[in-house]
């Protein structure tokens, strides 16, 4: 804090990687895209892989690791400045 007077020390937690939209896009993307790959994998009406049913729950833990990540919206009166 010496090298810059600017610095100011809050209780504010880091920030995110990325944005809330990012997070939100993935997430709603991931959870559709297992339960319908589970879906035509049960209906399709042969053997399939072994790797595709493994994809299934990948997909589906990734997308509510995805949707956990998601960050609060900003409080009213939040002032973003850039760069961060």
């Amino acid at each position: 804090m010496d090298r810059n007077p600017a610095v100011i020390a809050t209780d504010d937690p880091p920030p995110h990687a990325h944005t809330r939209r990012f997070y939100i896009g993935w997430a709603s993307g991931l959870l559709p895209a297992s339960i319908l790959l589970a879906v035509v994998l049960a209906n399709d009406g042969r053997e399939d892989s072994i790797v595709l049913w493994m994809l299934v729950p990948v997909l589906f833990f990734t997308g509510i690791g995805m949707a956990l990540k998601i960050p609060e919206p900003a409080k009213p009166g939040t002032v973003v400045r850039w760069p961060r």
